[in-house]
């Protein structure tokens, strides 16, 4: 009787023990799965704008004509070439600066009764401005239409406007954008009773240049060419730690 009194107090030892151990574990999963729940970094996203004008533009437009045969058509393109030119030339823009692009052609084809029929060749070619002077391109896009009154088809392009110093600008966005993110984040963490301390991490986002007041986004960036009057936009990411 007293040996089966001992096997069983050993017995309730043991088990004591197992729970207590058991406790303790469990109290430190718990501890540490309370702590592993607790961040010790904050993530913002930074922002900057700025309105830019465009510094630099290219125009350029397209003379076409249909010629009988290839001889005829070349020499009737050379002397609308020069036609145009002459009138550029008018307009401000020295002979030097204006290039003359590849003469094409190929088989003019017509339809007549579901039948196609070959009639002549049909020619054409681009003449392109470049210049600083981006009010003297804009004027003689508006304008260019006048060749039609002087027989010569020409076919005019939108302006391209350009933003030659960007390379120097996103290093400004980017600081605005750090500078903005930093606000953020000292703003959330004063709330929640914490401080910023070092940066974890930090990722660029993409470059938006847009028309001035445009709302439009694209994922992979957007650089507008069709305003004179543009709007850059940055984004960055970054993680701060804690304190």
């Amino acid at each position: 009787m007293k040996e089966e009194n001992v096997k069983m107090d050993k017995s309730l030892i043991i088990v004591g023990v197992t729970l207590m151990i058991g406790l303790i574990i469990a109290g430190f999963a718990i501890r540490s799965g309370i702590r592993s729940l607790k961040t010790n970094t904050i993530t913002v996203k930074g922002y900057a704008e700025k309105d830019i004008n465009a510094d630099f533009a290219i125009w350029g437009g397209t003379v076409s004509i249909i010629a009988s045969d290839q001889a005829d058509g070349y020499t009737k393109m050379k002397n609308q070439i020069e036609r145009v030119v002459q009138y550029l030339e008018k307009n401000g823009f020295p002979r030097n600066e204006i290039a003359i692009g590849q003469l094409n052609y190929y088989e003019n084809f017509e339809y007549m009764n579901n039948v196609s029929y070959k009639n002549g060749y049909k020619f054409n070619q681009r003449i392109t401005l470049e210049s600083k002077d981006i009010d003297k391109i804009t004027n003689i896009a508006q304008k260019s239409s006048e060749l039609l009154l002087e027989n010569i088809d020409f076919t005019s392009e939108e302006p391209q406007y350009l933003y030659t110093k960007l390379d120097d600008l996103k290093i400004e966005m980017l600081a605005s954008a750090t500078n903005d993110a930093k606000v953020r984040a000292e703003q959330i963490a004063k709330t929640g009773g914490n401080a910023i301390a070092g940066i974890n991490s930090a990722q660029q986002g993409v470059f938006q240049i847009t028309p001035k007041h445009s709302t439009l986004v694209y994922d992979y960036g957007m650089n507008d060419i069709s305003s004179e009057y543009k709007t850059i936009k940055a984004v960055v990411t970054i993680t701060y730690f804690l304190k």
